[in-house]
């Protein structure tokens, strides 16, 4: 059965034994194109430094993007729709707003995050607190609400975390990824034991 919105040989080749997928450009099915040519993504987190680069290339690729965001910005490309994502009455509305815009869903990047140290010989304090809401739950939230959209497309989801989240370390630790002992955007593995 084809997915709405995809041509049937795609599907095929995505399901068939040693397909490729959606991860290089031989999944593509078309020499020379990109593997995201023609998919629907939404990026969270779409106006913050990684957010608008990862929508710029994968708008290069020929992606079709659409960004959730603190605050609106629709003359961006790709155009950002304002949501407080730690809002659970908000996000359903605005992510099903960008699944319209887009005519549907293949990829959902749940970058939308906030980092930091969090020593685990200190209580959680508010700080963290904020972080569980922003990069758990507002995550969980989101990937919820595109579900049907991504389950009908046979969609993927892709977390982005912020680097060292969530591992708990001690103050004379600095996080995962920077000489300066700054948070970074990258996704990494928790290096530590």
């Amino acid at each position: 059965m084809n997915a709405p919105g995809r041509p049937p040989a795609e599907d095929a080749q995505r399901s068939g034994p040693g397909a490729t997928g959606r991860g290089s450009a031989a999944g593509s099915g078309t020499p020379g194109r990109s593997a995201l040519a023609g998919r629907r993504v939404l990026v969270t987190g779409a106006r913050g430094t990684f957010g608008q680069h990862l929508g710029a290339a994968l708008t290069a690729a020929g992606a079709h993007v659409v960004g959730l965001d603190l605050h609106a910005d629709p003359d961006a490309t790709p155009a950002v729709l304002g949501v407080d994502l730690t809002d659970p009455a908000a996000t359903p509305p605005a992510v099903a707003a960008a699944i319209d815009r887009l005519g549907g869903l293949d990829l959902l990047i749940n970058n939308a995050g906030v980092g930091g140290p969090a020593p685990a010989e200190l209580p959680p304090d508010e700080v963290v607190r904020r972080q569980i809401e922003v990069n758990l739950l507002a995550a969980w939230r989101t990937t919820a609400a595109a579900m049907p959209a991504l389950e009908a497309a046979r969609g993927r989801v892709i977390f982005v975390w912020p680097a060292g989240w969530p591992c708990c370390r001690c103050r004379s630790q600095p996080p995962t990824g920077s000489a300066s002992g700054r948070s970074s955007r990258t996704p990494t593995r928790c290096a530590t034991k």
